[in-house]
């Protein structure tokens, strides 16, 4: 087992990795008052096993909550209070990465003393195929329809930006080695970058360049304060999720009036010198420094190429893998890849990071 690729040191860009295990970000809603607390350190200390921990996302500001009990990076406190995790998973030789986000038209107005919740465009969520009908939860527990969200105004945007460069300090503060922008998912930064909920006229709307502005301005600003290789970003291109939809046969087009191409976001991220994980990174349902790419049927064959496209003995997950989730390398021939998957999953059910798996977790 010890010569498993699995479990041997590797680096992401000048992150040091004790193993290829990582840990992504789940939001967990045990955060009363948004302050991390002992529950949460237990919680993370029981998966240091795992070479990187990419916590629960954290909300840059006050109006960037959108759920019950989830914390927040923008004071002092809050800082502090993460720094108790930072310190047990370092303590335990565990690189520890935090998600940073803004919840935008998924949120609620009872969140925000009854102000409306706000988006790219006044558009809201319609509940179909791939939208919950229960909607969405309000401060109280109980459940509502989505809300007609908010049109930001230009000064409102780049005060957000502003708050991502903030909440990046207060990371770096409380002793995290990276972060990771949520820009996926159907949350705030997502609804710019598709056209099907930005319909903007300033600078943040309009072609490519426009619907990409945001997340730009983002990244430069977190770049003032973490090195860009210490910088991911989540995306979910053509995902479908929470009235996110785009006509597939725009998908590769780039007028301007299309979606957003995966490779055409993809290349200006990585001009800020962010590693382009999609490419070293997969496995189902993995959520961390990772493009979730539903691709159009038509293009199934592609679609099981970019599956087989990861790094040697690298597993993300968002669950406890099965062995539907098979980390495959096309650098390996087929049956030494096959007993690779075996041995590695064996060790994984033996690690102290699956055992828990056996018994209750908090």
């Amino acid at each position: 087992m010890a010569s498993s690729p699995l479990f041997t040191p590797t680096n992401l860009a000048d992150l040091s990795i004790k193993n290829r295990v990582v840990y992504p970000a789940m939001t967990r809603a045990r955060c009363e008052g948004g302050l991390a607390n002992e529950t949460m350190v237990e919680y993370y200390s029981q998966r240091a096993s795992a070479g990187l921990v990419v916590t629960e996302p954290s909300a840059v500001s006050p109006g960037a909550v959108g759920y019950n009990d989830t914390p927040g990076m923008y004071t002092e406190e809050q800082a502090l209070a993460w720094s108790n995790v930072t310190g047990a998973l370092h303590a335990k030789g565990t690189t520890v990465v935090a998600q940073l986000w803004h919840t935008g038209r998924m949120s609620h107005s009872s969140f925000h003393n009854g102000a409306p919740i706000v988006s790219a465009s006044s558009i809201p969520i319609a509940t179909g195929a791939r939208v919950p009908e229960c909607g969405v939860q309000a401060a109280d527990g109980t459940w509502h329809p989505h809300e007609l969200p908010r049109e930001l105004t230009t000064a409102e945007v780049e005060s957000i930006v502003e708050a991502f460069g903030t909440s990046a300090a207060l990371a770096k503060q409380a002793g995290f080695d990276g972060v990771e922008i949520h820009a996926g998912s159907g949350y705030l930064i997502d609804t710019f970058l598709q056209s099907c909920s930005n319909t903007r006229a300033d600078k943040y709307g309009g072609g490519v360049e426009g619907r990409f502005l945001i997340l730009k301005e983002i990244v430069g600003r977190v770049a003032s304060e973490f090195p860009a290789s210490r910088i991911g970003v989540k995306i979910t291109p053509n995902n479908g999720t929470r009235d996110l939809t785009t006509n597939p046969s725009l998908l590769h087009q780039h007028q301007p009036s299309s979606h957003l191409p995966p490779s055409l976001l993809l290349h200006r991220i990585q001009r800020y010198g962010l590693r382009r994980q999609r490419r070293d990174l997969h496995a189902p349902r993995g959520r961390v420094v990772q493009a979730q790419h539903r691709i159009p049927s038509r293009d199934r064959r592609h679609r099981r190429q970019q599956q087989r496209r990861v790094q040697e003995g690298l597993v993300v997950c968002t669950h406890p893998p099965t062995p539907s989730h098979r980390p495959l390398s096309l650098s390996m021939p087929l049956s030494d890849r096959f007993a690779a998957v075996r041995a590695a999953f064996a060790g994984l059910a033996a690690s102290p990071l699956m055992a828990s798996t056996a018994r209750r977790r908090i």
